[in-house]
């Protein structure tokens, strides 16, 4: 019985531990990743921060509204926020935060991988002792 594989490489046989410079390329796409994430969380953060306006201030004008017609007390709240238009504006400021937390993740974790990718290049170039 002949073999058909073919032979392996010295390139084959290596394991797969990426070199000095590929790791610099990985740790170089962390920190691009990790300002694009801020980018994105920084403009998140402001889309929250609107939507959170928009629903405080029509969440009061609705609340004026039903204390004018004469909404026990009690009711007030529930029903200003039971309102379709209200709570449709909470539901998109609830959103927006949502977004906002999944991009403070992801620079963590490219902050994070980022800092792995710097411990394995120290191991890897420090200098020896």
């Amino acid at each position: 019985m002949s073999s058909t594989r073919k032979p392996r490489t010295q390139k084959d046989d290596s394991p797969n531990i990426p070199d000095g410079l590929d790791l610099m390329e990985r740790r170089r796409k962390c920190v691009k990743n990790m300002y694009t994430a801020i980018n994105k969380e920084f403009e998140t953060g402001k889309q929250w921060a609107e939507k959170q306006k928009a629903y405080r201030i029509a969440l009061a004008r609705k609340t004026a509204e039903l204390r004018d017609s004469g909404c026990t007390t009690a009711a007030l709240s529930a029903m200003s926020k039971g309102d379709p238009d209200i709570a449709t504006l909470e539901y998109e400021m609830e959103v927006a935060a949502a977004e906002r937390e999944q991009y403070c993740e992801r620079v963590n974790a490219y902050k994070a991988d980022a800092n792995l990718t710097e411990a394995q290049i120290q191991r890897e170039w420090g200098k020896s002792k």
